[in-house]
């Protein structure tokens, strides 16, 4: 019966750590809207086409500057993994997952809950990368 007990306990542990994992996907695109003010006469506005594809996945502060990462593991392929240890510094604010898109200034945060230790990325080096939409954290 102990034995038992013991090995259900296991399980409810093993469940409960594995559900306290989040995984935060970056949209992929973003439409934006700028404009610009106090043209100098004679100038015109003109505007890039395309959709403002999703440049990088990182970890900041409720201001929005990404924070450097706390470790980084080169994998096979050509690939890198960036972790933030989420309690390596004293904790002055929340931490927010960061997606940083090209042609734009803006950034998409989301809270990451207090009860997460880790986030991590894996990213693919060099110009010509795909850049992985999610940070899991645990």
């Amino acid at each position: 019966m102990l034995r038992m007990m013991l090995f259900l306990g296991a399980i409810a542990s093993t469940i409960a750590s594995a559900a306290a994992d989040q995984d935060f996907a970056c949209p992929q695109t973003v439409a934006v809207t700028e404009t610009a003010k106090n043209i100098p006469k004679g100038w015109h506005v003109g505007y890039d086409v395309g959709p403002t594809r999703l440049y990088y996945v990182s970890m900041a502060y409720a201001d929005g500057i990404s924070s450097r990462e706390d470790y980084e593991k080169n994998l096979p392929n050509g690939k890198t993994k960036y972790t933030w240890d989420l309690n390596a510094v004293v904790k002055r604010e929340q931490w927010f997952v960061r997606c940083e898109y090209e042609r734009t200034n803006i950034l998409l945060l989301i809270p990451v809950p207090a009860t997460m230790k880790f986030c991590s990325t894996t990213q693919k080096n060099g110009p010509n990368r795909d850049v992985e939409t999610v940070m899991h954290c645990k």
